[in-house]
This record gives C-alpha cells, sequence and structure tokens, in this order.
C-alpha cells in the first residue's frame, strides 16, 4: 500500500520549510517496513526537497537491527518530535524529549500528558514547538 502517490499531510510542506527557514535541524525517523526505504526517500525528496538532513528507519515489528523512535530520537539528541502512532510518541516522551500526537481516528484513546500534546493538524505545529522551547521541554 505504500506509493509514491501519497500526499503530504495538510500544512506539513509550509510547516516544514518553515521551520528549517528558522534554522530547525529537521529528520524523518520512520518505522516503514525494508522493503520501501527507496521510495520513502523519493517521497521527502518530492514534497520537501533537501528540508530533512537524515531518514532514520526505526523498528516495524520488533526488528533486532533497528532501534525505536524513542532510542533514535535519544541518541540524535532530538529536541521535538510529531507523529501519529501514540507508541511513538509515548516512546519518545519516555526520554524527555516534547512532543505532538497528530490527531487521527486510531489514536483516539490518548490523554494529554506533560510532554505530549494532540494537534489537530499541522497548522499548530509552529505554535507548539515555541511553546516547548520556551518551557525548556
Amino acid at each position: 500500500h505504500y506509493s509514491l502517490n501519497i500526499p503530504p499531510v495538510d500544512g506539513a510542506v509550509d510547516t516544514v520549510h518553515y521551520l528549517k527557514a528558522q534554522g530547525a535541524e529537521l529528520m524523518v525517523t520512520t518505522s516503514r517496513v525494508n522493503n520501501v526505504p527507496g521510495l520513502t526517500e523519493q517521497l521527502v525528496e518530492r514534497h520537501f526537497g533537501q528540508a530533512f538532513s537524515q531518514i532514520k528507519y526505526a523498528r516495524f515489528n520488533g526488528e533486532a537491527d533497528r532501534l525505536s523512535k524513542g532510542e533514535i530520537c535519544r541518541d540524535e539528541m532530538v529536541d521535538f518530535h510529531i507523529d501519529d502512532m501514540t507508541r511513538h510518541v509515548v516512546g519518545v516522551s519516555s526520554y524527555g524529549i516534547g512532543g505532538l500526537l497528530m490527531d487521527q481516528r486510531w489514536n483516539q484513546g490518548f490523554q494529554n500528558s506533560t510532554h505530549i500534546t494532540r494537534v489537530f493538524g499541522m497548522g499548530v505545529v509552529v505554535e507548539y514547538v515555541r511553546k516547548y522551547e520556551a518551557a525548556g521541554i
């Protein structure tokens, strides 16, 4: 079900380019399966150009040769994480890294916590990034 025709989330392109223009170093962490890395790079390049400094592949189904998104973000000293999968944003936050949970039908059971806030679109990401930075999270 992976395709080059997958559109970016509404507002993602503008938000990514704005954050990059503000001096942010941006990285993609994905838990896509092993057989689609080339497709992932093509999609990122098509929609975001060179805005991301790197793409890191996290565990998909417990592969021993891959780190979790939390471990990758910890090792890369990431300040902030955005995801639509509850397990990933919770895992990343366990390392003290602030995050936004993009609202989706599959993550409705999650309640906001100290390091995680549910958001309803990319249009508010810049506002929340500033809030987390100001709070030192």
